[in-house]
């Protein structure tokens, strides 16, 4: 019962930081639509913004023939926050997230020119390609 997930999550949420225990909830972003077969396919989970302490936003930026790692802070309840995308990667010592907002905003002014020029079909627009 899809109406009762918000007040499941809210119930899990009071319980867990009563004891002291963090909770993390992840949703991924439909790049295709609903998948069938999938629990919570095509599910927008609404209503866990007003229990959600931090709310972060991930996504994949491709950039010829590669994936690019975003992260942003979108809430942080009682805190002021930064909210630009900044890069990171997976290493073996775990997540590093670029200390600026640079790399980001040049990998996703790119991808913008790539998209465009494709729509265009203009070919690249990468300098040593043309």
């Amino acid at each position: 019962e899809r109406d009762r997930l918000g007040h499941i999550f809210s119930a899990f949420s009071s319980e867990f930081r009563g004891r002291g225990i963090s909770t993390l909830y992840t949703s991924e972003a439909e790049l295709i639509g609903p998948v069938m077969g999938m629990p919570f396919s095509g599910l927008a989970l609404q209503g866990v913004s007003c229990i959600a302490e931090i709310i972060l936003l991930m996504r994949y930026v491709e950039l010829r023939s590669q994936l690019h790692r975003m992260i942003s802070v979108l809430k942080v309840r009682d805190a002021k926050i930064n909210s630009a995308l900044h890069k990171f990667t997976i290493t073996g010592k775990g997540i590093v997230i670029e200390p600026d907002w640079a790399s980001a905003e040049e990998i996703l002014g790119e991808a913008t020119l790539q998209r465009r020029a494709a729509r265009l079909g203009h070919g690249s627009t990468h300098p040593a390609r043309q």
